[in-house]
């Protein structure tokens, strides 16, 4: 502004020298043109200044974020320091802790190769036993196998010899014929028994008979025998004791006959003493006599 009064000023003391119409014109235009000059001057320094004034706050808004940075680069250095202290004591201890875990499998790797020293040791006496428990085997076999064969030949000449011995026996029982096809004449066998007393089982069959099994497995038949059978009356009930076999039927026939066992069954003459029969069928004792072969 004081421009601009200095400027208006020195127009008018310049009119008031010329009176030049002209003159006076073009330094209006001169004056014109230095206050708009220093105008735009004005707001370029102004502009400027505010710019400047921007750039201090700025500045001073960086200051305040490089201390702080530099505060956090200070922790940030502190903790890296703590960290690589805790680090290098955490490293120290894993060394220390690997050194003693080699040392031990150093000690363990050695145990073990004495060990293994050991264990060749004794499979070396095992193949040793082995070989020679093989060679006594193989001298025990050859013995055995000797002894087999003299034993087997000993026994080959003793069943010849039972053989011959029994072509040579000629049995005292001759059974022309059997039950069923002839065995070994040698093997002929006579074989006779009878019924306990007391302890025969007589048992009720059909149309007033009565009948019981006979256990001959004892003579050793290997066929079926022939069998003979005779019923022996213990306490008649009559006085005249040869009455009474003259009552019942059956008492030689001999039904279902095996190599082991064969059934008698006797049967009343009269329905009327078919009580009496099974009262006192504690009486009676079978008679029996096989001729049979024995192979």
């Amino acid at each position: 502004m004081k421009t601009v009064l200095i400027a208006i000023l020195f127009a008018q003391s310049l009119v008031s020298i010329s009176a030049d119409p002209e003159v006076i014109q073009e330094l209006k235009d001169l004056i014109m043109d230095s206050v708009q000059n220093t105008i735009a001057l004005n707001e370029l320094v102004t502009h400027q200044t505010q710019q400047i004034s921007d750039l201090m706050l700025t500045l001073s808004a960086t200051r305040a974020q490089l201390r702080d940075m530099e505060q956090e680069n200070k922790a940030m250095a502190a903790n890296f320091a703590a960290y690589r202290i805790n680090q290098a004591s955490q490293l120290t201890g894993i060394r220390r802790d690997l050194n003693k875990g080699i040392a031990i499998l150093r000690t363990d790797i050695s145990v073990l190769d004495q060990d293994i020293v050991d264990v060749g040791s004794e499979v070396s006496v095992a193949k040793n036993g082995l070989i020679t428990i093989q060679e006594s085997l193989e001298e025990d076999r050859s013995i055995t196998d000797n002894n087999l064969s003299n034993l087997r030949e000993d026994l080959e000449g003793e069943l010849e010899l039972v053989r011959s011995e029994m072509l040579d026996t000629t049995s005292d029982v001759t059974i022309l014929n059997g039950e069923e096809s002839n065995g070994d004449p040698a093997c002929a066998k006579v074989c006779s028994g009878t019924t306990a007393r007391n302890g025969r089982v007589w048992r009720r069959g059909a149309h007033y008979n009565v009948y019981t099994e006979v256990d001959i497995s004892g003579c050793g038949f290997v066929k079926t025998p022939t069998i003979t059978t005779s019923l022996e009356i213990l306490r008649p009930r009559y006085t005249d004791p040869f009455r009474e076999h003259v009552y019942y039927t059956g008492t030689s026939a001999v039904l279902m006959a095996t190599n082991t066992s064969f059934k008698i069954s006797i049967k009343p003459v009269d329905r009327l003493v078919n009580q009496n029969t099974i009262n006192y069928k504690e009486r009676w004792n079978v008679e029996w006599i096989a001729v049979g072969f024995t192979c």
